[in-house]
């Protein structure tokens, strides 16, 4: 019962944002993108003490509802690096799947340079598992291992700065990513919008 009521919050994170797009009269093609890009995370708190440094992709679609306001919706993956703690080994991955607005502080999309704030909240699915590696009574070494994962809320605020090169978009952010269950991470990314209504 609990997954099914949690499938439906995805579809519905997912596909609410672009249904109230859609669904606008001034609806065009034109507003459409897909951002595409890399992210790099830093886990904080208790986070930090089991996870290293996280490496990953993130796919987001935009559109553009007024030229301050823009909605996204999308996920990623990011491997964050194993950390040793006395006997054991840790290792985690995670799945995003958020949506959000951005707001640009200026309204002139042509701009070559503008600045955004940004707000998202989704789910975030952690992978995690563990070695414990020991020696038995009769000397042998031993290894035991354990995978498992869990699906946690999110809300992660953040800014940045867009760049108009070569009539492409690309854009720098920062963010921290509030996430039930001690999984809280500060971090960045990048990525470079492609409009799909574009001819």
């Amino acid at each position: 019962m609990k997954r099914s009521i949690l499938s439906v919050w995805i579809i519905l994170l997912l596909v609410v944002p672009f249904h109230v797009a859609f669904t606008q009269p001034q609806f065009s093609m034109e507003n459409l993108g897909v951002n595409g890009g890399l992210t790099i995370k830093v886990p904080i708190g208790s986070f930090g003490d089991v996870a290293g440094l996280g490496v990953g992709f993130v796919v987001q679609g935009e559109y553009v509802f007024t030229p301050q306001l823009h909605i996204l919706a999308g996920f990623g993956y990011v491997k964050y690096g194993g950390k040793d703690v006395g006997y054991y080994s840790y290792s985690y991955s995670e799945i995003p799947l958020t949506g959000g607005v951005k707001f640009y502080l200026s309204p002139g999309n042509n701009l070559p340079m503008r600045l955004f704030i940004l707000g998202e909240f989704g789910f975030h699915r952690m992978g995690y598992s563990w070695e414990w590696r020991y020696t038995d009574i009769y000397g042998n070494p031993r290894v035991e291992r354990y995978s498992s994962g869990t699906i946690k809320l999110g809300v992660t605020p953040g800014a940045g700065v867009e760049f108009n090169v070569a009539n492409f978009r690309v854009d720098v952010s920062g963010f921290l990513a509030f996430v039930t269950g001690s999984y809280s991470h500060i971090g960045i990314r990048s990525t470079v919008h492609f409009n799909l209504g574009k001819k």
